[in-house]
């Protein structure tokens, strides 16, 4: 959704700070703390999005078995996870919280630890009894996501997640005097006071696929007559400061408003701009006349469609956008209810993501986004990226993905991960607070009929997609990729399934 002539100035506006903050191994100097990176050149930005092509620290593209050998490597006597996705999924089948251990290869005091430190009997005892053991190397793509994440500019670093990815502690160093057992005391500290950290707002954007204390129920589920619902469409730019002249045509928002009303939202709970009504300052009106007449135990909807920088979504015509500090403040002081379900389809939407774990929050959010914070999002991915959200408006029984008729929060995630992953390589982001709960039911979903319904395919026509329908005389009703708006039957012998 970029073109070519603005590429130089959306690398400069949105993805400024994540340049400067990740760096790849190399020059480093060391202190009694530990090794600090040095300043160095910025690598092509093309270079950058191929570093992390397998850095968006999300399902599928992590390893799908805790017990895959190919994502654990054994080191020092213990056995070491080597992505935080695998950690955190064996942290979540074993009950343990999960401790990483970040290095660089050529860092003296790195050296130390691994020599001196972890082959301790006092400090594999401790590892081994207490926590499930990931190993990440600064200049991997996952250590470039902690170091921008978490700021880590020292190394080793070490740090503590719960099984559902938020940040419990994090410290780091080897300095001269440090031995197995004060390692041990001072991560026996940070245990059992569960010092909070900034980052512990929002979990990482990790499908909690496993371990799950509560199972989704119909008395925790969205009231829909209960829901305040905002939307914000721009497809057609006056004046875009990041894009001038491109648009966007995207419809999906349309039929989602339908399925809104349908499922019994009342109109005066629903604020729906589009194009040139959506410009900052109606928006922000339009969301303020919405929230403030919420009630407690009311939900917020929140869904914008434009193009997008880091930290900041388009809007109309103004020469300044929305930026996500300022709508996440505007919720925070102004929503009289107590959730708020965020779904954002633009380029680097994910940063919201981030800017949402900066501090604790009163509302407790889940967001769900087209893009990661350091990626640029695509309108034909897009257009489906809306089409499976609106699969779980409508009730659907394609994100029911453990078929028991509900949809959750997190399956609903899950669900448009892999079918954006599958048909266009493309990488949504999403995470949630604390306070929320993820296995909260968003919808309650249609019988499926069985079958080949519900399954990703390509014709031998060409055609990929969804599978919505199956009649025995017709063949399958096909949701294109590229046309998620439309719909064609296929005859069935002409369609092969694509792999999961």
């Amino acid at each position: 959704m970029i073109a070519p002539q603005f590429r130089q100035l959306l690398t400069t506006l949105s993805l400024g700070l994540v340049i400067t903050t990740v760096l790849p191994a190399g020059a480093q100097t060391c202190t009694a703390q530990g090794c600090k990176i040095t300043d160095r050149p910025h690598e092509p930005y093309e270079n950058k999005l191929q570093d992390y092509k397998s850095a968006a620290l999300m399902w599928p593209d992590g390893a799908q078995d805790a017990s895959d050998a190919d994502d654990v490597v054994g080191f020092a006597g213990l056995s070491w996870s080597t992505s935080i996705n695998h950690g955190l999924l064996r942290a979540r089948q074993l009950n343990k919280p999960l401790f990483v251990f970040a290095e660089a290869k050529d860092c003296g005091y790195c050296q130390k630890f691994r020599n001196e430190i972890l082959p301790q009997q006092t400090v594999t005892d401790y590892l081994t009894n207490n926590f499930v053991r990931a190993r990440i190397f600064v200049g991997s793509a996952d250590g470039k996501i902690l170091q921008s994440r978490f700021k880590m500019d020292g190394w080793p670093t070490f740090l503590i997640f719960k099984q559902n990815g938020a940040l419990v502690a994090q410290w780091g160093g080897c300095p001269d005097d440090l031995t197995g057992r004060s390692f041990v005391r001072k991560a026996k500290q940070y245990m059992e006071t569960v010092t909070p950290h900034p980052a512990e707002s929002a979990s990482f954007p990790t499908p909690m696929t496993v371990g799950s204390v509560r199972r989704p129920t119909v008395e925790r589920q969205v009231d829909f007559h209960r829901l305040w619902v905002f939307s914000s469409g721009v497809h057609k730019f006056d004046n875009d400061y990041l894009h001038p002249g491109c648009d966007a045509v995207v419809g999906e928002d349309l039929d989602m408003m339908t399925e809104f009303r349908r499922r019994g939202v009342p109109e005066d709970h629903i604020v729906f701009l589009r194009d040139d009504e959506a410009t900052k300052s109606r928006c922000q009106a339009g969301l303020q006349q919405l929230i403030s007449k919420a009630k407690p135990g009311d939900a917020l909807f929140f869904f914008a469609h434009s193009h997008g920088g880091n930290g900041v979504i388009c809007t109309y015509k103004e020469h300044q956008g929305w930026y996500y500090d300022d709508l996440i403040d505007q919720i925070e002081r102004d929503f009289g209810g107590s959730q708020a379900f965020v779904f954002i389809a633009a380029c680097h939407s994910g940063s919201f993501v981030d800017v949402l774990r900066k501090s604790q929050r009163r509302v407790a959010y889940f967001a769900l986004t087209s893009a990661h914070p350091d990626r640029n999002a695509f309108t034909i991915a897009t257009a489906d990226f809306e089409a499976c959200i609106a699969d779980g408006v409508s009730g659907s029984p394609c994100p029911d993905l453990n078929r028991d008729g509900l949809i959750t929060f997190e399956e609903l995630a899950r669900y448009t991960s892999h079918d954006q992953f599958t048909l266009f390589s493309s990488k949504p982001y999403y995470g949630w607070t604390d306070n929320f709960d993820e296995n909260m039911v968003f919808s309650q979903s249609r019988k499926s009929s069985g079958g080949l319904q519900c399954d990703l395919c390509r014709t031998d026509s060409g055609y990929s997609g969804r599978i919505l329908e199956q009649d025995s005389s017709r063949g399958v009703l096909l949701r294109p990729r590229k046309f998620p708006r439309s719909t064609i039957w296929v005859p069935k012998d002409q369609v092969n399934l694509l792999d999961d």
